[in-house]
């Protein structure tokens, strides 16, 4: 096999390997700017995604998401 015929043959490979490079290198900038935005927003887009995640389960789902948040609740009948 000559030079040529290698490269001729790699170049398919090459070229996707390139594009996944490209892919990757775009994928990671994406998440450096997501963990430079501020946590008041992550917050807020945490908290859209619980609630659209919340509105459409049934009781023992939406029971066992809550407890996932809250210990427990204990409720004073001297507190007003």
């Amino acid at each position: 096999m000559t030079d040529t015929m290698v490269k001729v043959g790699l170049e398919p490979r090459i070229h996707q390997l390139t594009v996944e490079q490209v892919h990757i290198e775009a994928d990671v900038l994406a998440l450096k700017n997501r963990a430079q935005e501020k946590p008041e927003n992550m917050l807020a887009q945490l908290l859209q995604l619980v609630e659209s995640i919340v509105s459409e389960q049934d009781t023992k789902t939406l029971k066992s998401t809550y407890q996932v948040f809250i210990e427990s609740v204990t409720l004073d009948g001297k507190r007003s």
